[in-house]
């Protein structure tokens, strides 16, 4: 009696039930979540199915014996009354209705058909001369298809419809069940069978008790449904309360990811704020600090604990600008209005900055400004190198229009010379001419001289380079120079050792080195100490970032360093400049450190002044070691 799985329509309700209830629970579920219970699931589908089948075939077998005991354990006790009230005396060949055996036997059978309404029908049955079966005591009380007052009874000998094989081991003496319904005229039935035997125990009939198979069917489905109901009940709880873990499970692993990609951009954010080049620095509406990165302290020159509950006024705002500030914070708590502002100044840290300022107002939930962030950046560097651009581009059209004067002068100093040569070369000139020649042509010379520092310095001039030595340089040099340094001036040289050898021509590094020696000279008008040294520099690549004209590699240093009156810092930016000189008048002609600048630059090098008022000047003068291609 276990179903088959192919053939039960309640089994294939229930197994789509199952699918549809694991469906809708992996709708339910986050599909990355889903693909965890996938194997759980199937098992489940599977278990549900197995023990659904198994339990559902228990139970069949469970109702249909309890049925069958049931209308078997009246064959028995129905057989041996039937027996005792003389059923072997009924004659089927010559029936006579009339018979007080068989009156007593359909008596008994109605009043049995009472007592038990579970049963459909009670009635005795023969095999008959002619081999078929045949209906000898049949009371058809509960048919309803007669008035049982009108005709009480089956007429004897009347053929019963269907062969049964139920009925065929009951006439060779063996009791049995027979549960799969069989149909006749009047329905579908299931029957116990019980023989009837003679005095002498010969199995003369056989006593048939029928049940409605319908009713057997119904019985056996709601027993089917039952378990259906109860396992479909228990799979429902189970899926529920499964369901309901795994969204909760689902909600709990979107909240973490959640909350741990939340977390993870809270700490790149931290982490930009302490690693950005820029000071971060967040401000409540009454320019108060609570947030100071350490940007802030680097640029500012305040630590954080000393930054935190201070006004912005007290750290970052130059007492000059103040005013300026609070003309504009209004704007930024108040309005919700993003302004920038350029801080240049001393702090009251004592601190020279230079810095760009954004301020960004924070808006809340609701609309309002909650604060004010601002993002500083340290500007000095970039005017610093606008400020070089600008003076390398001011030196470029300088040069270029010392270049043409100086041409056009060569040219007209050319012809002046000639004349004065000739005239000097004249036969008989008397003393006064000559003289006046004389002075003509050490004027020429002079003019001359003039010339080529502009030419320099314009690097017009024509180079000759070869491997120098910059020790032998720097001695060659300063033994010309030192009868003129005059007695208060002490000379004092510092030669780096195993120094490589460079390209240059000598005249223009000479003369430039002189250059800078007599101007270091005139800076010291009571005496004082000059340096002169030479080193083996290597530049990299960020240093080399922080200057315009600056390239990384190896290089020969010059150093010139005097301790005279300096230069103060408006003054250091045009000293390369041509004509630009602080002598007096006829003391100088400007065109002495622009004529340093042009040699260096020529070589591709570069000089680096550094000087303040009162403490002297260093001037170091790069060239590469390596030709510069």
């Amino acid at each position: 009696m276990i179903p088959a799985l192919g053939d039960n329509v309640d089994y294939a309700c229930f197994a789509g039930f199952i699918t549809l209830a694991l469906l809708a629970k992996h709708l339910m579920l986050h599909p990355n979540h889903a693909r965890r219970f996938v194997a759980v699931d199937c098992a489940f589908w599977l278990l549900c199915l197995v023990g659904a089948w198994v339990l559902i075939g228990v139970a069949t077998v469970h109702e249909s014996r309890y049925l069958r005991q049931a209308i078997s354990g009246f064959a028995p006790t129905y057989a041996l009354e039937t027996e005792r009230l003389g059923h072997a005396q009924i004659n089927d060949r010559h029936p006579d209705p009339k018979n007080p055996a068989y009156l007593r036997i359909l008596e008994a059978q109605v009043r049995w058909l009472q007592a038990n309404p579970q049963i459909a029908n009670i009635f005795t049955a023969r095999r008959g001369s002619q081999g078929k079966i045949i209906i000898i005591a049949d009371s058809e009380k509960i048919y309803q298809v007669h008035d049982p007052e009108s005709i009480p009874a089956v007429p004897i000998g009347q053929p019963y419809p269907i062969t049964s094989p139920g009925f065929n081991l009951a006439w060779h003496g063996s009791p049995n069940f027979e549960d799969e319904p069989i149909t006749d005229e009047q329905g579908r039935w299931v029957n116990a069978w019980q023989p009837l035997r003679n005095p002498r125990g010969e199995v003369e009939a056989v006593l048939g008790v029928s049940y409605d198979g319908e009713r057997w069917e119904q019985t056996i489905r709601v027993a089917r449904l039952r378990v259906f109901f109860g396992v479909g009940l228990l799979s429902g709880l189970f899926l529920a309360m499964t369901g309901i873990v795994s969204v909760q499970q689902t909600y709990r692993l979107q909240q973490l990811a959640s909350e741990q990609a939340l977390r993870h951009s809270e700490e790149r954010l931290a982490l930009h704020l302490r690693q950005t080049p820029f000071a971060a620095i967040e401000w409540n509406l009454n320019f108060v600090a609570t947030e100071w990165n350490p940007s802030a302290e680097r640029i500012f020159g305040i630590p954080v604990r000393d930054a935190i509950g201070r006004s912005g006024y007290d750290l970052i705002i130059p007492q000059a600008m103040e005013a300026k500030m609070r003309e504009i914070w209004p704007d930024l708590a108040e309005r919700g209005i993003s302004r920038s502002l350029i801080i240049e100044g001393e702090i009251r840290s004592g601190r020279f900055v230079l810095c760009e300022c954004v301020y960004t107002p924070l808006i809340g939930p609701d609309k309002t400004v909650i604060g004010v962030a601002s993002l500083c950046q340290d500007i000095r560097e970039r005017r610093e190198l606008e400020e070089e651009l600008r003076q390398s581009q001011k030196l470029q059209s300088f040069g270029h229009f010392a270049s043409v004067i100086a041409h056009d002068f060569n040219n007209t100093l050319s012809v002046i010379q000639g004349h004065t040569e000739l005239l000097i070369g004249t036969p008989g000139l008397p003393a006064e001419a000559r003289e006046s020649a004389d002075e003509i042509y050490q004027a020429i010379r002079k003019a001359g001289a003039l010339t080529r520092q502009l030419l320099s310095f314009s690097r017009k001039y024509r180079m000759k380079p070869e491997p120098l030595a910059a020790n032998e340089m720097v001695e060659r040099v300063v033994r010309a120079v030192t009868p003129v340094l005059g007695p208060t001036i002490e000379v004092r040289t510092e030669l780096a050792e195993c120094l490589p050898l460079f390209p240059g021509d000598p005249s223009m590094i000479e003369q430039a080195l002189i250059n800078l020696i007599l101007n270091a000279r005139d800076a010291m008008p009571e005496g004082g100490v000059l340096r002169v040294a030479t080193s083996h520099e290597k530049i990299s690549r960020e240093m080399a970032d922080h200057h315009l004209a600056m390239k990384a590699g190896e290089f020969v240093c010059f150093t010139v360093e005097d301790t005279g009156t300096g230069i103060a810092p408006e003054i250091l930016k045009q000293i390369f400049e041509p004509f630009f000189t602080t002598k007096p008048a006829g003391k100088g002609t400007g065109l002495g450190l622009a004529a340093v600048y042009g040699s260096v630059t020529q070589h591709h090098g570069w000089i680096l002044p550094t000087s303040q008022p009162g403490q002297g000047s260093r001037f170091m003068v790069l060239f590469p070691i390596a030709p510069s291609t």
